[in-house]
């Protein structure tokens, strides 16, 4: 007999697997095996325009990508997504500021999956200069989840807090795991050019058509210079991607780089946390941890 409980974890799981919010636990067996990274060789090709035998139009390579470019960043997000549902893979952002002086922050996000059994292990850390005026809240967040129970470390050394719960409990906060929102993002600020390459397409750009799109960082202005290098392999997923751009703060020039790269589809394994014994015996089960809205006061996939 199926207990109110159960179905209610079970109706749960459905809706975080149809938004994307992924967890991820121990190791199972691949599923699905890519060797992950971009070829090691490239050789460009001619990117057939034209349907045989129709009008001359443009050619759909992937859902969402043509011949002459993307056609709906949305429809390509979702053969992205489509391409993780149901595996295992790793996904790392990275975001620079760089100012006249040097580096004034630096974000990492690393986020190790598995979509079949709704668990995640997420560790994102932040470096930033002292004079820069926007930060995160914590230098170090690592949230682990076997789908049943959530753990958090929030902090490092003496300054290190702990949660405990059962269940999903950072739904809200794990939306967009696989980088489809990034995607939507990130592509629809571009007018991109499409080339034919070993395994996939390569995507490049140069002057952002919709500056918005690429999320600048707070309080920055006057996005230029924005340019984009993608790979997308012939299954649609979106593997990854650099972008570069200039903005203004405080009458200073800064130079930003943010970069996403999936790899270890079908082959990724997230333990158990090596602090997990002790967030279990001393964790808070209440939501006191800082943010902006939300438990985790950030979205995966977000620097």
């Amino acid at each position: 007999m199926t207990t109110p409980a159960r179905r209610g974890r079970r109706a749960l799981l459905v809706a975080l697997a149809l938004t994307l919010t992924v967890v991820l636990a121990g190791c199972s067996a691949p599923l699905g095996s890519d060797p992950g990274g971009d070829p090691p060789t490239v050789t460009p090709a001619s990117v057939p325009s034209d349907v045989p035998g129709g009008p001359s139009r443009a050619m759909e390579l992937v859902p969402g990508l043509t011949s002459e470019g993307v056609a709906s960043p949305v429809r390509l997000a979702e053969a992205h997504r489509e391409r993780l549902a149901g595996t295992t893979f790793t996904r790392r952002v990275t975001e620079t500021i760089t100012g006249p002086s040097g580096p004034l922050r630096t974000t990492n996000v690393t986020v190790r999956a598995n979509l079949a059994d709704f668990a995640f292990r997420y560790v994102r850390t932040q470096r930033a200069a002292p004079g820069y005026p926007v930060r995160a809240s914590t230098p170090l967040l690592d949230v682990w989840s076997n789908g049943s129970h959530t753990l958090s470390r929030v902090g490092i050394g003496d300054d290190a807090r702990y949660r405990s719960e059962r269940g999903l409990a950072y739904g809200e906060a794990v939306t967009g795991i696989t980088g489809n929102e990034a995607v939507i993002s990130t592509l629809s600020a571009f007018e991109v050019r499409v080339e034919a390459v070993d395994g996939g397409y390569r995507l490049t750009a140069s002057g952002a058509t919709r500056p918005d799109g690429l999320r600048p960082p707070t309080l920055t202005r006057n996005l230029t210079n924005a340019t984009l290098s993608a790979f997308v392999t012939g299954e649609g997923l979106v593997r990854s991607y650099r972008v570069e751009y200039d903005v203004a703060l405080d009458g200073r020039r800064l130079h930003v780089v943010e970069t996403s790269r999936i790899t270890g589809v079908g082959s990724t394994c997230v333990d158990r946390p090596e602090w997990a014994t002790e967030a279990a015996r001393n964790g808070s089960g209440g939501r006191d941890v800082p943010g902006r809205g939300d438990p985790l006061g950030v979205r995966v996939g977000d620097p």
